[in-house]
């Protein structure tokens, strides 16, 4: 199957930038996909919906594919797209674990712009967008590779990130080519300060990453960046993503949160949904773990983000 015609979280470019950590399969009746990962002890192996969100088609249809895979996999795991078109009623029906996850806060850009973004927020956009000149790219945004991973180095060592949120250098390679992708860049006197990743699924924009550098941080080019994507998107999607807090505690407080609601209209839930498709070899291996409460799923996985 081929999905090299699709755009975003479903193109071809995009499953490949996870190629280290597993192998990208396809899901021929939803129309999404899945990695493939070992089971570690096991020769075994589990799948997880991409990262950060699980997108597809048809989400009626996603019970036929777990049917096909019932012999090749013990269980998987995936956070829905807060856009998806499924209900939550059809999710328990879907699978055996199902768990409010993280609310994202959103954009709708029916909604005036000047009407709902903070004033303190404009009032440091302003202030940036004295110094910075913001230039969207839309095409061919693998050239500022170099320029990306420098900033996200910068993102690495400030928030310590580690696994398959760190992304290696062949991972950015995929993602900046994959279509759908607009890249935000904030450039001071000639030097990249600040860059937002931005990938178009459907009619939503879902902010990626973005990785300010220390000089960007001083200047706020991150306000700056985040008001011209939002005037740039105004009429060419109806909502934007913004995401949720880093990590699974979430203070509603810190600055990522503060800095997230200042632009946003609301809120979408996003649901943690797990099936097991081999109850014996699941269950013979969360024996072995001897927990009695677990809140994540699968459970020998708990803790991988």
């Amino acid at each position: 199957m081929s999905y090299v015609d699709e755009i975003g979280y479903l193109n071809n470019n995009y499953a490949n930038s996870f190629k280290e950590w597993g192998e990208p399969i396809t899901l021929g009746e939803s129309r999404g996909w899945l990695l493939k990962r070992k089971i570690a002890g096991y020769n075994l192996y589990d799948a997880m919906g991409l990262y950060p969100l699980f997108c597809c088609k048809d989400w009626k249809k996603l019970s036929l594919d777990f049917q096909k895979l019932k012999n090749n996999l013990v269980s998987i795991t995936l956070v829905t797209d807060p856009f998806g078109e499924y209900k939550i009623t059809e999710l328990y029906k879907i699978f055996d674990f199902v768990k409010p996850f993280k609310k994202h806060y959103i954009v709708d850009l029916s909604c005036e712009l000047n009407k709902f973004i903070y004033k303190g927020h404009k009032r440091k956009a302003k202030k940036a967008l004295k110094d910075i000149e913001v230039e969207i790219c839309t095409k061919n945004c693998v050239r500022y590779l170099d320029e990306f991973i420098e900033l996200y180095n910068v993102l690495i060592k400030r928030h310590k990130i580690t696994g398959i949120r760190r992304f290696s250098r062949k991972a950015f390679e995929y993602q900046l080519k994959t279509p759908g992708t607009i890249l935000i860049r904030g450039v001071y006197d000639g030097r990249v300060v600040g860059m937002k990743l931005c990938i178009i699924h459907e009619d939503v924009a879902y902010d990626h990453l973005m990785a300010i550098s220390h000089e960007g941080y001083n200047m706020h080019a991150s306000y700056g960046i985040t008001l011209r994507e939002l005037e740039y998107l105004k009429n060419k999607v109806k909502w934007i993503d913004l995401g949720a807090n880093a990590g699974i505690n979430s203070n509603l407080n810190d600055g990522l949160n503060q800095f997230k609601r200042g632009w946003s209209t609301g809120k979408k839930m996003v649901y943690l949904c797990g099936k097991v498709l081999d109850e014996e070899k699941y269950d013979g291996i969360t024996w072995r773990l001897k927990k009695s409460s677990v809140e994540y799923f699968p459970e020998y996985r708990e803790g991988e983000f």
